[in-house]
């Protein structure tokens, strides 16, 4: 599933990153496959969203998150 359609809160595990011109800074940022994810906010009318990887709060776009697929990770999964 895409970033972007994943809920609040969500335990989260980056699968994909889709090839841009962005990509490079989102991995600088630790956005990469492998790392655990969670949404914190998603602002309203299409605005940012605040992420937690590792210890790091950033914010990225929407149309950011709709090129990072995830997988939902459950509690058993760990």
């Amino acid at each position: 599933m895409k970033l972007s359609s994943a809920q609040i809160n969500q335990k989260l595990i980056i699968t994909g990153i889709q090839e841009s011109e962005l990509r490079p800074k989102l991995n600088e940022l630790g956005i990469i496959n492998g790392k655990e994810i969670s949404i914190i906010i998603k602002a309203p009318f299409s605005g940012p969203y605040a992420i937690k990887i590792d210890e790091s709060i950033i914010s990225i776009r929407k149309e950011d998150a709709e090129n990072i697929t995830v997988d939902v990770i459950n509690d058993d999964q760990k």
